[in-house]
């Protein structure tokens, strides 16, 4: 982080030290990262494209594709994005307060 981020009023606002970062922030950022990545992949199954998809990486990385995409749900969908956007921020957060500890002043 650069040092105008560190020494802002933001960070002095939000409670935060110079070298230090926001746990709720950095779990924001990665579970909105890992869940936007779940969500594209959603967006790729339901326009059916899925399943080409899968084999091209397979196929590229000298395997043979042995699963098979199944038809689009709303709701695995919808459980999908929740629990990977939840993890994400649980290992972003989890991440943040262990990057605090091992830099603290």
């Amino acid at each position: 982080m650069s040092g105008l981020a560190r020494g802002s009023a933001g960070a002095r606002f939000a409670g935060i030290e110079a070298g230090q970062i926001s746990p709720h922030n950095t779990g924001i950022a990665l579970g909105t990262l890992i869940g936007g990545w779940h969500f594209l992949w959603s967006l790729i199954v339901i326009a059916g494209l899925g399943q080409p998809l899968l084999d091209f990486v397979f196929w590229m990385h000298f395997l043979k594709p042995v699963f098979t995409i199944e038809a689009f749900s709303i709701t695995r969908a919808m459980v999908l994005l929740a629990v990977t956007a939840t993890g994400g921020y649980g290992v972003g957060y989890l991440g943040a307060v262990l990057w605090n500890w091992l830099h603290a002043e």
